[in-house]
């Protein structure tokens, strides 16, 4: 998902170019973890040995349409199933007691999230370094090249000077022109380019 970060920022963007915040997308990470961890925890609580001493409880019912008399062969005990019977079965297994397994497996799929959850802040918390690193880098290249516009506009009034005293040629007016249209693009560039990373930070 942040593999794309270094190209992004080392890339210059067109004018109407955005980059998407990525304080919503860790921000949905981290939720996504702690409702799996919270889900584990849960998991975990299931299978503890209180959990499993619980006996289970299971509730059936039949229906029908008359009773049903019969004799049992063996003993001639006459017998009498009516046509409603209900059914309430309580059972309490002993290998789910004195098994740990499901436990454990819960208890490590938990510890796992955890440790899943903490490595996703520490990079979360490593790339936000990196854009304000990143954001300090832009904001200096961008007081260079406005240091430098006042001089190439100075420079191209000396051309047109020079070229209204027929001192210079026309094609090295253009190009001192070209030089200073070119500089002002690198700076609107810059611009977006800095507030592109600020809104990722936000």
């Amino acid at each position: 998902m942040f593999l794309s970060l270094l190209f992004l920022l080392d890339s210059a963007p067109s004018p109407g170019q955005q980059v998407g915040s990525f304080s919503d997308l860790d921000s949905l990470e981290l939720q996504i973890l702690d409702t799996r961890i919270q889900e584990a925890r849960q998991r975990v609580s299931q299978s503890s040995f209180l959990w499993r001493l619980i006996p289970r409880i299971h509730a059936t019912a039949s229906f029908g349409a008359r009773d049903v008399f019969f004799v049992d062969p063996l003993t001639a005990d006459p017998y009498l199933l009516p046509h409603d019977a209900f059914r309430l079965t309580v059972s309490l297994p002993l290998t789910d007691i004195v098994d740990f397994t499901r436990q454990n497996l819960a208890a490590m799929e938990l510890a796992r999230l955890e440790l899943e959850r903490q490595k996703a802040g520490l990079e979360q918390a490593r790339r936000r370094r990196g854009l304000r690193a990143t954001v300090t880098r832009l904001e200096r290249q961008l007081e260079l090249l406005m240091e430098e516009e006042p001089l190439k506009a100075r420079l191209v009034d000396y051309r047109e000077l020079l070229f209204q005293q027929g001192k210079t040629d026309y094609d090295t007016l253009i190009r001192a022109r070209l030089q200073l249209l070119s500089l002002k693009r690198s700076i609107l560039d810059l611009e977006q380019r800095i507030d592109n990373v600020r809104r990722a930070l936000e």
